[in-house]
């Protein structure tokens, strides 16, 4: 009897041991990798409603924590760059051009915009530019990209934007406000805030398109690009794969924007206090698209060269070597 129950307790302590180192695989097999995080800031715009979709259905993974901040003015952004608080930034490409050439440990992944401004007028027939001739022309901020670019446009198109037309500077909102009330006849505004007060006043016409109109001066193999995404170095050093897999991620997400304009246009509602109906009607004139910036680098080493014609300080002095843009 004795020797039946010693050998059932020894039975029983190996189905123990078993079980436990069993339990203890199992344990190993199913324990998550560790979390991972990725922070982008970008602005209240166009190019992040994809990154706003990519959050909300979290299309980095369970293990990857990704987080949009946003930002209100370019101060705001450049810090949390300078102080290496993100890991991805929406910037327009000079901004980028500038922190780089000013030593920024930064490199261009990606650019998400092609033109998005438009000479909008209320009252006013304009069906060439040099139609602005004799006008009161209202732009946000002297010395900012739609100000350079709106006077390169001008003067390849026959126009001295110095004593042909009237420049009147202030803020885009303040702008908008002006033409809703007829205080301004033309104005440069970007979208959606163009879509936004066409929608408000449908006397107010977009009257010239700034993208059709470069590709027009520059060639037709020749794009308007604007803003991309740009990359914390130490971001690209620490986990390569995992920004390569937002290069991806944030491809397909465009192309969602772009495909379902009413739910995101319910995403920059709920997010950036953006009307459903505006992103959604504004979605054909917003030109969002995704291209790599090795792939992009002709358009982009052609468009800061004409900002650096105007003003060499708004892109910090010269065109950024080929180290600038991201190869993946």
């Amino acid at each position: 009897m004795k020797r039946m129950l010693a050998t059932f307790l020894s039975l029983s302590l190996i189905c123990t041991l078993l079980i436990g180192c069993s339990t203890t695989e199992d344990a190993n097999t199913n324990q998550s990798s560790p979390l991972k995080e990725l922070v982008v800031q970008a602005p209240v715009g166009p190019p992040t409603v994809p990154l706003l979709h990519m959050q909300e259905v979290n299309t980095l993974g369970e293990n990857i924590k990704f987080e949009v901040q946003l930002y209100k003015n370019m101060d705001e952004a450049t810090a949390r760059i300078v102080n290496n608080d993100v890991d991805l930034s929406v910037l327009p490409l000079n901004v980028a051009s500038n922190l780089y050439n000013k030593g920024t440990p930064i490199t261009l992944g990606n650019v998400n915009t092609w033109g998005i401004l438009y000479i909008v007028s209320n009252g006013v027939v304009l069906d060439d530019w040099k139609d602005l001739k004799g006008q009161d022309v209202y732009i946000g901020n002297k010395g900012t990209t739609p100000d350079i670019l709106a006077r390169y446009l001008m003067s390849k198109s026959g126009i001295d934007p110095d004593n042909d037309v009237n420049i009147q500077y202030s803020t885009s909102p303040e702008i908008a406000q002006m033409l809703l009330k007829g205080i301004a006849k033309v104005a440069v505004l970007p979208e959606p805030l163009v879509t936004k007060v066409t929608m408000k006043n449908p006397n107010i016409k977009v009257s010239l398109d700034f993208q059709e109109t470069w590709t027009n001066i520059e060639g037709e193999n020749l794009n308007l690009p604007q803003a991309g995404i740009v990359m914390q170095n130490s971001a690209i050093k620490e986990n390569k794969e995992l920004i390569d897999k937002f290069q991806h991620a944030y491809s397909e997400a465009i192309k969602w924007v772009n495909e379902n304009p009413d739910e995101a246009g319910q995403l920059a509602e709920k997010y950036l206090s953006i009307p459903t109906k505006v992103i959604e009607n504004a979605m054909e004139r917003m030109n969002i698209r995704f291209v790599s910036a090795k792939d992009a680098q002709e358009d982009v080493e052609m468009y800061l060269s004409r900002l650096w014609e105007y003003s060499p300080d708004i892109i910090g002095g010269e065109i950024p070597d080929v180290k600038f843009f991201y190869q993946e």
